[in-house]
């Protein structure tokens, strides 16, 4: 029996444990799509990506568009052109090992939290020290 369990249990280890990586450009936009949104807590912004990463959606600015670049199997380059102004542009380093995505151009790191992460501490409420004092109640009387 321990000899079934230890495999399985490895496997279940690593799997939940691994860390993403890039065979191609549609991997990187799905790591986008499914491990977002990302947010930068400093600058109170959020990055979302939608529709299998081709758009990008950070307040009241849209980009679209992708273009990928694999740098190595665990990091790559996307540059999103803007919605309202083709001229401009956006480009991101995608980092799996770090789980975070960093703007090019002002080097601002942008953070996936996920549900494993620790948490923020909840409120104790303490007891006073002494118990409230239990009230006597006199036994029911039967009617007759």
């Amino acid at each position: 029996m321990k000899a079934i369990l230890l495999p399985i249990l490895c496997l279940v280890f690593f799997t939940a444990h691994s860390q993403t990586t890039f065979d191609s450009e549609a991997d990187v936009l799905l790591y986008l799509t499914t491990k977002g949104p990302f947010t930068n807590k400093d600058a109170n912004v959020t990055l979302t990506f939608s529709d299998m990463g081709s758009r990008l959606s950070s307040g009241r600015s849209s980009y679209f568009n992708p273009e990928v670049t694999l740098v190595s199997n665990t990091r790559a380059v996307v540059e999103y052109q803007s919605l309202n102004n083709p001229d401009v542009t956006v480009q991101f380093i995608v980092d799996t090992k770090e789980n975070v995505i960093m703007d090019r151009r002002d080097k601002s790191i942008f953070k996936a939290y996920s549900y494993d992460e620790e948490q923020p501490k909840k409120l104790v409420v303490k007891q006073s020290a002494k118990p409230a004092p239990k009230k006597k109640t006199a036994p029911a009387k039967k009617k007759s």
